[in-house]
């Protein structure tokens, strides 16, 4: 009888012990794909904040689509005529495509798209304050297994951008550093 007893409770510790792993492994699982998810939020925000910082002209076309020009680096010292030079300047697009649930960045032109975040919900992009220059972006993530949710947001001051008459749904930035139009923007990839 103490023999069954005692073989019953082995079977009840080993199968407890079997939940327990199989608990571990879904929680760790889920730990993982959060991870993944803020990992993906924390990349898009990133190369979003450092492009437009360094912009010297920005158009926001909608809260979820932005054009940003950058100056290339002159080689050595520039001659003034440089910020007059079209080649001078490379225009930049990131716009949010709601069916893929993807952030895309256009480098240059409107040839295919790098993905930079993935699994995000919503991107918003409006301009906070048009004296400061401040641009704020948010970007929300939802795990689709769990529907734990992330939501990552923040101010980006553009240092060389005029903003004059840009309000909250949008517009352009002004001409930045080519006060005559030599780099206009090019049409926004779809």
């Amino acid at each position: 009888m103490e023999l069954i007893v005692a073989g019953m409770l082995s079977l009840i510790v080993i199968a407890a012990m079997g939940k327990l792993d199989v608990t571990r492994i879904l929680l760790t699982k889920q730990t993982s794909d959060t991870t993944s998810l803020q990992a993906s939020t924390e990349r898009a925000m990133l190369h979003l904040s450092k492009r437009i910082g360094q912009a010297d002209r920005v158009i926001l076309s909608s809260p979820t689509n932005i054009q940003v020009r950058t100056v290339l680096p002159p080689p050595g010292v520039p001659d003034p005529a440089y910020f007059d030079d079209a080649a001078s300047y490379l225009w930049h697009q990131y716009t949010y495509d709601a069916g893929t649930q993807h952030v895309l960045f256009y480098d240059g032109g409107c040839g295919s798209p790098q993905v930079i975040g993935r699994n995000l919900t919503d991107m918003i992009l409006a301009f906070e304050d048009t004296e400061t220059n401040l641009l704020r972006i948010t970007l929300e993530a939802t795990d689709p297994a769990t529907q734990d949710s992330i939501t990552a947001s923040t101010e980006v001051a553009m240092r060389a951008v005029v903003a004059e008459g840009v309000g909250a749904g949008g517009g352009d930035s002004g001409s930045g550093l080519d006060g005559f139009g030599v780099s206009p923007p090019p049409a926004p990839c779809s």
